[in-house]
C-alpha cells in the first residue's frame, strides 16, 4: 500500500515578466508512504519509479514506523502525527464491551469503526486529525484509498473537508456519483491486480486537482482542496 501526501504551501511563482503565473502561490510537497515495503526491494529490477524517485532527493536510512507496527495503528498516526497512546488505536484488532462484550474485531473494517464511533459518542480517534486542522487553518481535505476501508476512514474518520473516495464507497455518498462520471467506473477486481486499481485512483487525484482545465466535471467544481491524500495497493505505478 502507498500513501502519497501532496501538501500545498504559499510560495508565489513568478514570470519572466515581473507578473505572477495564474494559479502560482500553491508549492507542493508529497509524502509516499509504504506499508510493509522492505528497502532492499527498492531496486532497477524490482521498482524502477521509486529507485529514480530517490536517487532524485533524499534517502533517510534511519525512518522507523510506530509501534505496534500494523496498518491502521499508523493510518492514525499519519493522520494525527500522533503516538498510539495519544491518538487511541492501539492495533489492527480493537475490544470494545460496548460494541462487542464477547470478542476482538478488525479495524480494517469501516463498520467496524461506525460501531465504536457510535458507542463512543461520535469519538473514535482521540487527537486532531490533519482534516480538522487543516480545516482551522481555512483549507480542506480529500482522501483517495486502495486500502482497507477502515485504513482509508481512519485518515479522514470527521470526514473534514472534502471527504474520501474509496473504490467500495465515499463520503459524502454523492461524490461517489461525481467520481465515475469523470473517471469511469471502478474496475473489476483482480488477481494480480497489475496496478489498474492504483491507476483508477490516481485518475480520481488528478481529476480533483487545482488548476487542471483539461479534467472538468464536478469532481473539479467542488473540490477545493489543498492535500491529498491517496492510498494505493500498487506502489511502483
Amino acid at each position: 500500500m502507498l500513501l502519497s501526501i501532496a501538501v500545498t504551501g504559499c510560495a508565489r511563482a513568478s514570470r519572466s515578466d515581473g507578473g505572477v503565473r495564474p494559479g502560482a502561490g500553491r508549492l507542493r510537497h508529497l509524502l509516499i508512504v509504504l506499508d510493509g515495503l522492505r528497502p532492499d526491494y527498492v531496486t532497477a529490477e524490482l521498482m524502477p519509479n521509486l529507485r529514480v524517485l530517490g536517487s532524485r532527493g533524499t534517502v533517510v536510512a534511519n525512518h522507523h514506523a510506530v509501534y505496534p507496527t500494523v496498518t491502521r495503528v499508523n493510518a492514525s498516526s499519519i493522520a494525527t502525527g500522533a503516538y498510539p497512546e495519544t491518538h487511541g488505536l492501539l492495533g489492527n484488532e480493537a475490544f470494545f464491551p460496548s460494541v462487542d462484550p464477547a470478542r476482538f474485531f478488525s479495524t480494517g473494517e469501516r463498520e467496524n469503526l461506525l460501531a465504536i464511533e457510535h458507542a463512543e459518542q461520535g469519538h473514535l480517534l482521540t487527537a486532531p486529525t490533519l482534516g480538522e486542522q487543516l480545516r482551522d487553518a481555512g483549507h480542506s481535505l480529500l482522501v483517495v484509498s486502495a486500502g482497507s476501508t477502515g485504513s482509508s476512514f481512519l485518515l479522514n474518520h470527521t470526514v473534514t473537508g472534502e471527504g474520501i473516495i474509496h473504490y467500495d464507497y465515499a463520503l459524502p455518498p454523492d461524490l461517489r456519483d461525481d467520481v465515475i462520471g469523470v473517471v469511469g467506473s471502478v474496475p473489476d477486481a483482480r488477481i494480480p491486480n497489475d496496478g489498474v486499481t492504483a491507476m483508477w485512483l490516481t485518475r480520481c487525484s488528478r481529476s480533483a486537482s487545482p488548476g487542471r482545465p483539461d479534467r472538468g466535471g464536478p469532481v473539479v467544481q467542488r473540490s477545493r482542496r489543498q492535500c491529498p491524500p491517496t492510498w494505493h495497493r500498487s506502489p511502483d505505478v
